[in-house]
């Protein structure tokens, strides 16, 4: 099995840069060179914003780790 979802949903809840790709993908089989070099068609988060969220999570983690029962562990889903 691929592991992909055959919900019709699975691909609006990819991020768009994804959706785009695989829907070129789709449509023409493979991409050009121009289209692999081109900037992204979609904004990247700032360094600054993504180190924002990324310890926003880990804040988060750590609090959610505190709560009566937990053990802290992660499991990979």
């Amino acid at each position: 099995m691929s592991g992909i979802s055959t919900s019709p949903n699975w691909f609006s809840e990819r991020p768009q840069w994804l959706q785009i790709a695989a829907t070129r993908l789709l449509q023409r089989s493979e991409l050009t060179d121009k289209e692999v070099s081109e900037p992204s068609p979609v904004e990247l988060p700032k360094s600054d914003d993504l180190l924002a969220d990324m310890n926003s999570s880990k804040n988060w983690r750590e609090e959610y780790a505190k709560r009566p029962g937990l053990s802290g562990d992660w499991v990979a889903v």
